[in-house]
């Protein structure tokens, strides 16, 4: 089970990638609060590893917004 869980992940991973490859979607980088971005994901993030794993996010209260496409941060995020 456990290894047709990770082949099915990587699977899965491939495909995101091929379908980003295939849109050649534009970048659109907007000023980010990272922080919050990471913030409103932990639920979902924790959601896809599973109850297995502990996540957490370590935020500075004095990030300096980042020039970043939303959309490919989270992405980027949730692939990993």
């Amino acid at each position: 089970m456990v290894a047709a869980q990770g082949v099915s992940r990587r699977a899965a991973a491939l495909t995101h990638r091929l379908l980003a490859f295939s849109r050649r979607q534009t970048l659109a980088p907007k000023a980010t609060d990272v922080n919050a971005l990471v913030s409103g994901m932990l639920d979902l993030i924790r959601r896809t590893v599973g109850p297995r794993v502990e996540v957490g996010a370590v935020t500075l209260p004095d990030l300096w917004l980042a020039l970043v496409d939303p959309s490919q941060l989270e992405n980027a995020l949730l692939s990993w």
